[in-house]
């Protein structure tokens, strides 16, 4: 029992809560990567902004890195060989989003953040002279202004595949997590059974000691007054003349001595006895 118990509490916190514990590490730093992701998007045509949320990022996606190589390594034992494969995969996916988004952040660095609009294109129409009329006027037509596209739009949808890859990691730590978590739950059910049993295995050997305490009570004593009563019996018999019945050396070890003692006492006597009847049944002298 107490060798089951150890073995549900090392595997409660061992291979669940600290499992856990490390998924939940994880999962932080991969929304704290995305919510980093954001702030350089919005800041992508501030210079100071984007080194701010570029720093950020960098810091945190080293760390992931960190942690789930830790993980994967698992000196602790916290984790299983499906576990295993699951984070190699993450880590894979994780890779694959940090190569798109510095590449990103690259672009956003050596290039203007904004993209400057042509010049409005002026359509010129010449208007044809009636009969009569005078030379031909020129009509300019109002500018037509190609816009700029939105950086923040652009970059985001450049980061759409390595994003897309990357929530493998996001819902897959939170979801092995919750797992863990679930496993936790029942190692502490299955400790708290063993618990329960250990306390109605020592309500029952209690219970028993106590009867075998009472049983004793009782019967040491009689088993050492019920021989002295007899031998007081019978040296009684033996003090009346009473010398037929034979005392046998058997039961306790303590009294056998006593046994033998009284039973050559009983001999003696009885020898005696036998030499006064012959005595007295022999015929007077002459």
């Amino acid at each position: 029992m107490d060798r089951a118990t150890k073995e549900r509490v090392d595997e409660a916190i061992t291979k669940n809560f600290n499992a856990a514990d490390a998924l939940a590490d994880v999962a932080t730093q991969a929304q704290a990567m995305r919510r980093f992701e954001k702030e350089f998007f919005i800041y992508i045509n501030d210079a100071p902004g984007r080194a701010k949320y570029r720093k950020e990022w960098t810091t945190t996606y080293d760390s992931l890195t960190k942690n789930l190589d830790t993980m994967i390594e698992n000196k602790a034992g916290s984790f299983t060989a499906n576990d295993k494969s699951a984070m190699s995969s993450w880590r894979a996916a994780s890779e694959f989003y940090g190569q798109e988004f510095k590449s990103i952040m690259d672009r956003a660095d050596t290039k203007a953040a904004t993209v400057t609009p042509p010049a409005p294109i002026i359509d010129v129409v010449v208007a044809k002279p009636a009969k009569g009329a005078p030379a031909a006027v020129a009509v300019v037509a109002p500018p037509v202004v190609i816009e700029a596209p939105n950086p923040t739009r652009v970059a985001n949808d450049a980061i759409g595949p390595g994003k897309d890859r990357f929530r493998e990691l996001i819902d897959g730590s939170q979801k092995l997590r919750k797992e863990k978590i679930a496993g936790s739950a029942e190692s502490v059910a299955s400790i708290q059974k063993l618990f329960t049993n250990a306390g109605l295995a020592s309500l029952g050997i209690f219970v028993l000691a106590l009867v075998v305490a009472v049983y004793l009570m009782v019967s040491i004593p009689k088993a050492v007054t019920k021989p002295i009563a007899d031998f007081v019996g019978i040296a009684d018999k033996i003090s009346k003349g009473d010398v037929s019945g034979v005392i046998h050396a058997d039961g306790a070890v303590e009294f056998q001595g006593l046994s033998k003692a009284l039973e050559r006492l009983r001999v003696a006597q009885f020898g005696l006895l036998e030499r006064m009847r012959a005595k007295a049944a022999a015929p007077p002298a002459k």
